[in-house]
């Protein structure tokens, strides 16, 4: 497995082998080939940027939500949360941000798929994630055929969308405190690709008519609004738009990005919207 992060393995196990409409493989194949969430975070930890722990969710309300709607949201932000630890080598935390998925994992009756003392025991070695890349991912491997068995597509999705606005919300907070023009370009550019994600996660929420479901729709469609003017410029100079060719993301010229004009008031606006969509799923009300 090429991405070397948890963060990586789950959000693969979580679109492996639940494939009920189109919509989702397009899912697949642009959260994982092309703007993966662990490309973001090796991107902040390769730029010096420290490991922030309040940008985090809060790993203890998992026993607060009494939804399936808001515990499959939540795992995804948990596996999320607990993969920018690990990829940060902060293994407290991490650890309990597993243990948080563990129990979502076992409201949503798919907890004995979880091994959590194997994977604690795996995560303790940092010389050889590679094994629990291998392990998380066969585990949710096995979630996701179950939910398939149990014609419960909405769940995975549900789990996608909450481990994608997690990624979002974290890029959002860093990118709004650099100071550094490089690094503030770079992750504008990583914000301004959400849009095309996001696009493919409407797609796949559409068909259900829970009100839940159509109201967090609603929601991320306002967010949709605030992204779908922005377009890349790449190095060699032409004006390139990020498009989908064949289900995945691609943008014209250099692939190399050189600037995003995203102004500090617009990226407040941004990361206000992630902020408000993000809370709401966690709440406990």
């Amino acid at each position: 497995m090429k991405k070397n992060t948890l963060m990586g393995a789950f959000l693969i196990a979580f679109t492996m082998g639940i494939t009920p409409l189109k919509a989702q493989e397009d899912i697949l194949k642009t959260v994982l080939d092309i703007v993966s969430p662990v490309d973001i975070s090796d991107l902040i930890k390769k730029q010096g940027i420290k490991y922030d722990k309040t940008m985090l969710s809060n790993h203890v309300n998992f026993a607060a939500y009494k939804s399936d709607f808001k515990r499959a949201l939540n795992l995804g932000i948990y596996s999320t949360d607990m993969g920018y630890s690990t990829i940060n080598e902060q293994s407290k935390d991490a650890l309990s941000f597993l243990g948080s998925v563990k129990k979502t994992a076992e409201a949503l009756k798919v907890g004995q798929f979880i091994d959590s003392g194997k994977m604690m025991m795996l995560a303790a070695n940092k010389k050889d994630i590679n094994k629990l890349l291998e392990e998380t991912t066969t585990t949710f491997e096995n979630i996701s055929d179950y939910l398939d068995k149990q014609k419960k597509p909405s769940l995975a999705a549900l789990m996608i969308t909450g481990g994608w606005l997690e990624t979002f919300h974290i890029t959002c907070q860093v990118a709004q405190k650099q100071s550094d023009k490089k690094v503030k370009e770079e992750l504008n550019t990583k914000i301004v690709t959400q849009k095309i994600v996001l696009e493919k996660i409407l797609e796949a929420l559409k068909p259900y008519s829970d009100k839940d479901i159509v109201k967090l729709r609603s929601d991320l469609s306002g967010l949709s609004k605030l992204l779908e003017k922005y377009k890349i410029e790449q190095e060699s100079g032409t004006a390139g738009e990020v498009k989908e060719e064949n289900g995945l993301i691609t943008t014209t010229g250099n692939n190399s990005s050189k600037d995003v004009e995203i102004t500090q008031e617009e990226l407040k606006k941004i990361a206000e919207s992630v902020t408000s969509i993000r809370s709401s799923i966690m709440s406990i009300k």
